[in-house]
């Protein structure tokens, strides 16, 4: 997005069109091939902590609310997939 400032325009839209592919080739792709640490330590390990403090959460009393940037919303590795793994119904991608 540095490089091309209608690259956030882009990102809003694919979010806005349910494009979950658009999403992975503007905003994760990159940053998974460019730095596939950082990428895993990032998005795949916070993901999996995520998911299992939400866990715990989820099986209290009241309500839950989590705000995570983009990246942490889709593909397999993303929290709601991992809730879903979890036995959770969830809505969205």
């Amino acid at each position: 997005m540095e490089t091309d400032p209608d690259e956030f325009a882009l990102l809003v839209q694919a979010w806005m069109d349910g494009d979950l592919a658009a999403i992975d080739r503007l905003a994760i792709a990159p940053l998974k091939t460019s730095a596939p640490t950082l990428y895993r330590r990032l998005v795949v390990e916070r993901n999996a902590r995520w998911a299992a403090t939400l866990d715990g959460r989820l099986k209290g009393e009241g309500r839950t609310v989590v705000v995570v940037g983009l990246g942490h919303l889709v593909g397999p590795e993303g929290v709601p997939a991992r809730l879903r793994a979890l036995g959770y119904s969830v809505k969205g991608p």
